[in-house]
């Protein structure tokens, strides 16, 4: 019969609609009112940030607005130290009055600052960026408690590289961020290596 719907289907191979429930029963009560309470020093060490990130507006102004450290071919380092004035703003949720600090913790923090003008496409864009976060971990322990930027000045040959994530990139991107941490923390970059 044409005419109604599933009409064609096997009775022995069941589809769609014939379908049995794939959900088994459930068990009595519902669902389980067991709740786990997991303390802080449950949690494992990698689950903490090994450095702490930028991530609003104001704190990448105010460490562009520092100093630059180190310059490489494609990169610069920019540096500015924690102790800026509280500024005003409404937006954060830790307030201190009527201001704001840009910096709650007293540790490294790195930005990483990869224009649209120097590398075209999102994937490069962000396997830079990850590049510029996996290498400042390496130096962490040698970074000065500061604000940092990792910022891309310059794109690369899209005739040399021409994949967007080519393993040859990641690995000239790596290499280049090694020596400008080195330029900052000359005895880490031989351990690291």
């Amino acid at each position: 019969y044409a005419w109604f719907s599933g009409s064609h289907e096997n009775p022995r191979w069941p589809c769609r609609d014939q379908l049995t429930p794939r959900q088994g029963p459930q068990a009595s009560g519902c669902l389980s009112r067991i709740i786990q309470v997991v303390a802080f020093a449950d949690i494992p060490r990698w689950f903490d940030p090994a450095v702490q990130r930028l991530k609003t507006r104001p704190q990448f102004q105010a460490v562009l607005a520092g100093s630059t450290v180190a310059r490489t071919a494609h990169f610069a380092l920019h540096r500015a130290a924690l102790d800026f004035p509280l500024q005003d703003s409404k937006e954060s949720p830790l307030e201190i009055g009527s201001a704001v600090a840009l910096f709650q913790a007293r540790e490294v923090w790195v930005g990483a600052m990869v224009p649209k003008r120097w590398a075209k496409r999102a994937v490069t864009r962000n396997a830079i960026k990850r590049q510029i976060y996996n290498v400042s971990t390496c130096f962490e322990s040698a970074l000065p408690v500061a604000a940092h930027v990792v910022r891309l000045r310059a794109g690369f040959d899209r005739a040399t590289f021409v994949s967007a994530t080519s393993d040859a990139l990641k690995a000239a991107v790596r290499e280049e961020l090694h020596l400008l941490f080195t330029r900052v923390a000359p005895g880490v970059g031989a351990a690291t290596s």
